[in-house]
């Protein structure tokens, strides 16, 4: 059976090995989420900076990876940052 050049075996490797989510990650997603949720109860200057100050390191971070992402995952991200960010400011101003 003649082949069209080298067969790469990475698609068949991470087609077969199941997914892993890293504890570290797990960690990392439950401290946001409560810090989101605890801005959004607590409200104000308070609650504005545990929502905005995550969601400026997040937009940073998604500056420097922005080559590193794929086009799609880029505007989830992005749209994410944004949302989090006006939730920010309208805790500003809400008190």
């Amino acid at each position: 059976m003649p082949q069209n050049g080298p067969v790469s075996t990475r698609n068949r490797r991470s087609a077969s090995a199941p997914f892993r989510i890293q504890p570290a990650a797990v960690l990392v997603i439950a401290v946001v989420l409560g810090l989101f949720i605890g801005g959004l109860v607590i409200g104000g200057t308070a609650g504005g900076l545990m929502v905005g100050v995550p969601a400026v390191f997040a937009g940073g971070w998604l500056l420097l990876r922005w080559q590193a992402i794929d086009p799609p995952v880029r505007i989830i991200r992005l749209v994410a940052v944004l949302v989090s960010l006006a939730i920010a400011i309208s805790l500003f101003t809400r008190g």
